[in-house]
Parts: C-alpha cells; structure tokens; sequence
C-alpha cells in the first residue's frame, strides 16, 4: 500500500467484521503444505469454496505468501478457516453457517479478524467493500445472523464505515499534500504529474483505490526527479518519501 513514512501510523489495532457471503466462487485447492492454491486438479488434500468476501479480503491484502487452511477439512466444502499475512498486517477468515444447515450459500456468513497498523487495515476494508460493491454487513437472516455473531448490525455497521471514512480521508489527504507539492514546483516537475493526480482525484471519487495507488505512484516518481526536496518544514515531511530510492508501492491487481 502506497503508505509513505509519515502517513503510517505506529498503532496497531485488531478488529473482528462479520459479512454475509454471496457467492460461493472461486473453489481453491489445498497443497501438501496446507496453502491455498488455484484449481489444478493435483491436490489429494482436497478443496474449499473461497466465496466472494474471501477474496475481496484476500486481493485487498496485496501481494503475500499463499494463505494457509487453519481447520481441517470437512464434507463441506464452505465450512473453513484461513489465515493469511502481508506487510505487517494478519488476516484471518472463517466461513461458517448461520442458518438452514449451509445448503445454500447465502446460509453463511465469514468472520473477519484484522491486526496491524491503523492505515493499512482501513484501507483494507475500504478496498474490500469497493471490490464487493455492496454493504457486505447486510444479511439475509437478520436476527440469526445478529444471534450467530452477537453483534448488532447497527453498531457493526458503524465499525466498517469507520474503516472506509478514514482510509478515504487518509488518501484525500495525500493527494492533497502532494498536489500542493506539485504546484509550488510544477514549472521543475514533468507535465505527466498534473495528468497522474488528476487520475488519481478521479479514481478516488470512485473509491478504485489500486487505480488510485498506481496514478499516485507514477506522480510521486515525476516529483521525484526534482532535486532539492529536503525541508521537512516546506514539504510537510513528504522529503522522506521523495528520497527514498524507491516508492512504496503494492500492487493490488491480479497480475
């Protein structure tokens, strides 16, 4: 994630979100080592059904090492437990039914555990819903689901909108730091900034945050080939990231 040194914070938080799965796409099979692996046709260990939470959550972590299957495999291919780690953060996912005895995929439900710093979590929940396209807390069974979980939806719901409204406040406000470092130097800096910001002003408006990443990305490289970024006092600290040898980026596309 494209979190430059003074945006990250040092707090570390853990959260627990509970969303209602829908589809029951991509299947995903198990390795000798226990990973998560495409459908080759090779496992003798077995399958599961990832679903559609899973792997917005999974694609929203960036790039990792293959998540690992935590529970043992049951007849049920959508009844399971994962855990995955990138950068500092860990994810772990459950799928389990909350009603009419997981015959249909929209009987279950995953729970969500989150730990790491406070930016990257947000944005991982802010990707993950874009990438749904829904309000992944609503339910098919409200008062079962409220039961499985014990959480009220209402209260919950406030936890991931939480989460969206900081991540989405937190790349305003670098695309607005860095924006004012463009324009105090744009007479130095290379004419490709000014179309990159706007790219990057354009797909946040459209909560596409790897689209963001990568427009910011490309800004942050141009801004970089002016010499003499080194006050913090005029540059609002963004020196630190513009020295750096390379710009901190995660790809969050499936290539």
């Amino acid at each position: 994630m494209l979190l430059g040194p003074i945006m990250e914070s040092r707090e570390t938080v853990s959260i627990r979100l509970w969303a209602q799965v829908e589809a029951a796409m991509p299947r995903m099979e198990i390795d000798s080592e226990n990973c998560l692996r495409m459908v080759a046709g090779k496992s003798k260990k077995g399958s599961i059904i990832l679903g559609d939470v899973a792997q917005s959550f999974i694609r929203a972590l960036g790039p990792s090492d293959p998540p690992v299957i935590l529970s043992e495999l049951r007849f049920d291919e959508q009844r399971w437990e994962i855990l995955a780690s990138a950068f500092g953060v860990d994810l772990s996912i459950k799928s389990e039914p909350y009603w009419g005895f997981g015959i249909f995929t929209k009987c279950f439900l995953n729970e969500i555990c989150i730990s790491g710093s406070r930016p990257s979590v947000d944005r991982i929940v802010f990707d993950a819903m874009a990438s749904l396209g829904r309000n992944p807390w609503e339910p098919f069974w409200r008062s079962r689901f409220e039961k499985k979980s014990g959480v009220d939806l209402d209260s919950h719901e406030k936890i991931w909108r939480d989460c969206e409204i900081r991540a989405g406040r937190t790349m305003r406000d670098m695309l607005d730091e860095i924006t004012k470092l463009y324009t105090a130097n744009k007479e130095e800096v290379p004419a490709s900034a000014s179309s990159d910001l706007e790219a990057a002003k354009l797909a946040l408006e459209d909560r596409n945050g790897q689209a963001f990443e990568r427009a910011m990305s490309r800004a942050l490289t141009a801004l970089k080939m002016k010499k003499g970024f080194d006050s913090k006092s005029d540059y609002g600290g963004w020196s630190v990231l513009l020295e750096s040898e390379e710009v901190p980026v995660v790809d969050l596309t499936d290539d």
